[in-house]
C-alpha cells in the first residue's frame, strides 16, 4: 500500500491508496506525459490532410496508448462546405487510405468553418 495525503479543510489526513489505484495512476501521468508530442504517426498524417484539404485546422490523436492501432482525427476545410457528413468522411478516409489499412479502427470528425461574423 501507498500513502498519501488527503486535504480536508486545512488538514492534510493520510490516506491509503492500493498498488492498482497507484499503477493506474502512474498509467495515466504517463499517458498524459505521452501526450505533449505527436508520434511520427500523427505527424505523418496531420500534414498529409493539411496539404490534401489546404487547412492548418487539423488534429490526429492516437487513442489506443501509443500503439497505432486506433485514431481518431479532426478536419476542418473550406473543401467541406456544402457537403454532406458522410461525404466529408469519405474524402478524409480516402485521404488516409493507406494509414486506415493498417488501423484498427478510426473516428473521422469534420466540419466546415463557420462564416465571420462580423457586421
Amino acid at each position: 500500500m501507498f500513502s498519501a495525503a488527503r486535504r480536508v479543510g486545512q488538514i492534510a489526513h493520510p490516506t491509503r491508496i492500493s498498488a492498482l489505484h497507484a499503477s493506474t495512476i502512474h498509467r495515466g501521468l504517463l499517458h498524459t506525459a505521452s501526450r505533449l508530442r505527436q508520434t511520427e504517426a500523427e505527424a505523418a498524417m496531420t500534414q498529409k490532410l493539411k496539404t490534401v484539404f489546404d487547412t492548418d485546422d487539423v488534429r490526429v490523436e492516437d487513442n489506443s496508448g501509443g500503439c497505432g492501432s486506433q485514431y481518431e482525427v479532426h478536419v476542418v476545410s473550406p473543401q467541406f462546405e456544402g457537403l454532406s457528413k458522410l461525404k466529408q468522411n469519405r474524402l478524409v478516409t480516402q485521404a488516409l487510405k493507406e494509414e486506415i489499412a493498417q488501423m484498427h479502427a478510426i473516428r473521422v470528425f469534420t466540419t466546415a468553418p463557420k462564416p465571420n461574423e462580423s457586421t
